[in-house]
């Protein structure tokens, strides 16, 4: 009898990037806890079966690995997939997220540009929100400099005594990935990435203090689910 391990590795070479709820609600059934997806899914990237990366719409998506060659190890650049925010919704043709930066003042001086966009900082492994797991410690924008915008988290942001203390950990790392757009493109960019998260997770990245929705815009999980009296 094949295990949850087995379907879900066979799941995500078919449909690779799938989200543990995605995973959950295809295996298990829709609405199912997802406690034993995220576990397993977990264990299965410790043996070095799968790689857990944000996708394009902020998601962390679940990836197998060919044993034979690759090594999961190595710098990601996460791929095209789940582009919940496309040319319609942000103004910009596609969201294209840049490899992983170490989150390193002369690093992220070198690598980000002196250009609008969007950003994530992340630790190298998952934390636990309220709904599910997540890498994703900040989700922001700058309408001017983003190397300017992610220095400034090393320096005088309201966050940065907060992800000092997250640097400082031995057994994690903190990296910056983002994507260039245009300035009204950006703002409308970090809106979606915010409210996405919050869609999986009930709450936001740990670092982020505005909601992803505004005050009363979420009235949607008050309304009756389909099938509920």
């Amino acid at each position: 009898m094949q295990q949850l391990s087995d379907h879900i590795l066979a799941l995500i070479k078919t449909s690779p990037g799938l989200t543990d709820r995605e995973i959950t609600d295809s295996l298990l059934g829709r609405g199912a806890p997802q406690q034993q997806v995220n576990q397993t899914c977990r264990r299965l990237e410790s043996r070095g079966h799968l790689s857990r990366r944000v996708r394009d719409d902020g998601r962390i998506g679940n990836y197998a690995i060919c044993l034979s060659g690759a090594n999961p190890q190595s710098p990601k650049r996460p791929p095209d997939v789940g582009k919940r925010v496309d040319a319609e919704q942000s103004g910009s043709s596609s969201l294209h997220w840049s490899v992983e930066i170490q989150f390193d003042p002369s690093e992220i001086g070198r690598a980000l540009p002196h250009r609008s966009g969007v950003y994530q900082i992340l630790q190298s492994m998952e934390y636990a929100r309220y709904c599910g797991n997540t890498r994703v410690l900040k989700i922001g924008k700058s309408l001017k400099d983003l190397c300017e915008e992610v220095l400034n988290h090393a320096q005088r942001h309201t966050a940065a005594n907060r992800l000092v203390r997250i640097r400082r950990r031995e057994d994690l790392s903190v990296t910056v990935v983002f994507a260039e757009m245009s300035v009204e493109a950006a703002s409308e960019c970090e809106r979606r990435l915010l409210r996405s998260f919050e869609d999986d997770h009930w709450d936001l990245p740990v670092l982020n203090s505005q909601r992803g929705y505004e005050r009363g815009s979420d009235i949607h999980y008050c309304e009756p689910q389909d099938g509920a009296a």
